[in-house]
């Protein structure tokens, strides 16, 4: 398996890709909060030209979104952990953990 880690500084949109505990990536990304709006009306349209409202306020992990078929194939595999933070948590490389995932005071969700 590999442990994969994504974080997104919120005040200026900085983003790390970290794959088993090495920093794979970085780069800028969008600035702010990026949260699906409480009052947030869905598309009025989706790839296909169908409406978006089923699937707009939604996360899909591993797999293209609307299923846009056999061009964006979906992921192949199984996700064991998957822990939502409220704050950064890895700064340079470190060494990704071997046991299920602990709830602490910046564990915004945890799904084992």
């Amino acid at each position: 398996w590999h442990h994969i880690a994504v974080q997104r500084r919120r005040s200026d949109g900085y983003l790390w890709l970290f794959v088993d505990g090495v920093l794979e990536a970085a780069a800028d990304g969008p600035d702010g909060d990026i949260s699906y709006p409480d009052a947030g009306v869905p598309c009025a349209s989706c790839c296909d030209g169908g409406p978006c409202d089923g699937s707009d306020p939604f996360i899909v992990l591993a797999a293209e979104k609307h299923d846009a078929g056999a061009a964006y194939p979906s992921f192949s595999g199984l996700l064991d952990e998957l822990r939502l933070s409220s704050s950064l948590r890895y700064s340079t490389s470190f060494t990704p953990p071997t046991a299920p995932f602990a709830d602490d005071a910046d564990t915004a969700a945890l799904y084992h």
